[in-house]
């Protein structure tokens, strides 16, 4: 059997079929290629301003380049450049005060933003009160839109939707009235129709109203089959909106109707915003990407049945896309991974040996070189380096990590001339956090803003945990050109077309590997052992290290701990935390007092003693050969399985930049037993 049939799609409606059940990481934008996305890092966030609390919006200046963010707090100035990031806060007269029930958009040239209870624009060097003429309501919250034919302000205000003019006033516009149990939490506008998505504030039935903004009733409602939903966006024709049960629905001239679903409409659990809408995503928490839509979202879940741990494995945080063609995948979690920018003298070099006055990260981690004045002739501007870390200020760079490692420098002879250089270290401690508490802003840089480091969108987080699940930071993302990133892919599980099959071995075909760091790892199962998955995401139960490979923890690991002295394989994923991106599997566990110590087959960078993570561990089991890597001379791998089964499901790990799987092949015979 040769996978995929005809292009890859996605689907969590079951876990039986031909399809992929889940992604983490993982764009299909190349058709025929389940491709890794680019890696995201954490750029500014509370530990730069207590005040930097969750970002929800951005303005751009006409360069493309970060000017502007809105938090739920204080407005931030903000520069995303290769040489020097910054962030401060705005300390203009007339900022706006915010909060989470603020909103902005860009409106008549200005960038608009929604207060408590009043509206203030930025036109690029000062704010202005605009004091509208119908004031907004208090602790209400104020999503807004603009009429594009009319260039007219849609705001939503409790049960209304105020339409004001450039001068900010009502007069002679129709203002939307709705029923007062409602509450407007997002509107979107799209084909001179504004959409209109609301929470039921006595947790009823939430209904989408669609308006032409010429009268004051809605021309078209829809229930919605849950009591809210948490983003509208047009999209193509139509409108879509993801409601509260994780369903994503279309409108169209014959109603709502069902384009996908997050893995959690398909369970009895709900998505975990049971007294806040604003606690999965913002209103500005969407864009359009082409033919596709991107989302980002917090997933926790509540539930009281089958998802105890209030956390689907399947359903990663963090950015989401929607293609008509594939279905609904995880394309990016967001990072605790802080950079840090560093600048300094071309004299700061003294017998290859770099002074900085930072902390240096661990020898290994990934470094980017830029020449901001003057140079170093033996580096190339933009190229990603590997530190070897010397002392906490000094170090110097090697090409690879295997140098790093081994302590193989390169000669740094600079240009002279007192020109200025700049490092940015990315530290690698999580590949994106897979539970993260807020999903705040998403919004695309634009092509002027693609500089050599930084790639398209600005992503903002809250409840984020950098090395502990007690570290809890408000960050804004982005994702990066360069450096390692690690996703995966899953199947659905393959049933045998007899009772039982033997698996005999699978082909993949990968394609970019090229570099040291560029794997394809390849696991399997072939059942679903008792009381898996053991999810460790909660702070009883939650991983402590030891050391780069072991951790300890008090959960009850005493059904893996058996399984595993009888033979068993198991794997451990880290999602929240320290190590959260990583996957390993465990090479040994002891018990000792309750307290569980777990050993694990791989070292975690940039991580220390006393770190703390969340992880899920599961049945998981390696294919041989370990892994494909870029040495492999044949564009496909055969590994070997050779175990009967009734269904077989299969995970592919990926590791590295820019690296696809083009497709994978099932070798299997009818199995007879003896």
């Amino acid at each position: 059997m040769k996978f995929p049939l005809e292009g890859w799609k996605v689907s969590q409606k079951s876990d039986k079929g031909l399809d992929l059940f889940a992604t983490k990481n993982i764009s299909f934008d190349k058709e025929g290629y389940a491709t890794l996305s680019p890696r995201t890092i954490n750029m500014f966030d509370t530990t730069d301003d207590a005040d930097f609390e969750i970002p929800y919006a951005a303005y751009f200046t006409a360069s493309g380049l970060q000017k502007l963010i809105t938090s739920d707090n204080n407005p931030f100035s903000i520069d995303i450049n290769d040489e020097s990031p910054s962030v401060s806060e705005d300390g203009l007269a007339n900022q706006p005060s915010l909060s989470l029930d603020s909103s902005a958009v860009m409106f008549n040239n200005k960038w608009t933003v929604a207060e408590a209870a009043d509206i203030n624009t930025y036109n690029g060097s000062a704010w202005t009160d605009e004091t509208p003429g119908t004031a907004l309501t208090s602790g209400k919250r104020h999503p807004l839109a603009v009429n594009r034919a009319a260039n007219t302000l849609l705001a939503g205000n409790g049960n209304k939707v105020q339409q004001y003019d450039t001068a900010f006033s009502v007069s002679g516009l129709a203002q939307l009235t709705i029923p007062s149990e409602m509450e407007v939490v997002g509107v979107a506008y799209n084909r001179s129709l504004c959409a209109v998505i609301t929470w039921d504030v006595a947790n009823g039935q939430a209904w989408m109203f669609v308006w032409d903004m010429a009268t004051s009733a809605a021309n078209y409602s829809y229930p919605m089959g849950s009591n809210r939903a948490h983003f509208v966006i047009g999209f193509k024709d139509t409108f879509i909106t993801l409601t509260g049960i994780g369903e994503l629905l279309g409108w169209g001239e014959g109603g709502l109707e069902h384009l996908a679903a997050l893995p959690v409409f398909y369970t009895s659990a709900i998505l975990a915003d049971v007294n806040d809408t604003l606690a999965i995503a913002h209103d500005t928490s969407v864009v359009v990407a082409g033919d596709t839509v991107l989302f980002n979202i917090s997933t926790e879940i509540a539930s009281a049945n089958e998802e105890p741990a209030n956390y689907l494995q399947s359903m990663p945080s963090g950015v989401w896309c929607y293609d008509p063609d594939v279905g609904l995948s995880h394309r990016m979690a967001l990072s605790g991974a802080k950079m840090v920018s560093k600048s300094l003298s071309e004299s700061g070099i003294t017998a290859d040996v770099i002074t900085v006055s930072a902390t240096v990260p661990d020898t290994g981690t990934p470094v980017v070189y830029s020449a901001i004045t003057g140079g170093i002739s033996t580096l190339t501007a933009e190229g990603l380096y590997y530190t070897i870390k010397l002392s906490s200020t000094t170090f110097k760079l090697a090409s690879t990590r295997a140098n790093a490692l081994a302590g193989t420098a390169l000669t740094l002879t600079p240009a002279g001339g007192g020109g200025t250089l700049g490092f940015r270290f990315l530290p690698e401690s999580d590949f994106g956090q897979l539970i993260m508490n807020y999903g705040g802003m998403l919004q695309a840089t634009g092509p002027n803003g693609l500089t050599s480091l930084f790639s398209e969108y600005a992503m903002g987080a809250g409840g984020i945990y950098p090395r502990s699940v007690a570290d809890d930071v408000d960050t804004m993302n982005t994702d990066l050109k360069v450096s390692e990133n690690r996703g995966w892919i899953m199947t659905q599980k393959m049933f045998a077309p007899k009772i039982t099959e033997l698996w005999m071995k699978v082909y993949v075909k990968a394609r970019g590997l090229k570099t040291e760091h560029d794997k394809v790892i390849v696991k399997h199962r072939v059942r679903e052992d008792v009381n898996m998955p053991v999810y460790g995401v909660v702070d009883a139960t939650k991983a402590t290290w030891v050391d780069e490979n072991t951790f300890t923890t008090l959960a009850d690991l005493s059904a893996v701990k058996t399984a595993f002295d009888a033979g068993r394989k198991y794997e451990v994923e880290f999602v929240k935390g320290a190590a959260s991106g990583y996957l390993a599997h465990i090479s040994a566990i002891e018990l000792s007092g309750g307290t569980y110590t777990v050993s694990i087959d791989e070292d975690i960078r940039n991580i220390a003693a006393a770190d703390t993570s969340f992880y899920v561990i599961n049945n998981w089991e390696r294919l041989t050969p370990a892994e494909i890597t870029s040495e492999s001379d044949k564009d496909y791998t055969e590994f070997e399985i050779g175990k009967p089964s009734k269904w077989i499901q299969l995970k592919i790990e990926l590791r590295g930049r820019g690296i696809a799987i083009e497709e994978y092949e099932l070798i299997n015979t009818p199995h007879k037993e003896n």
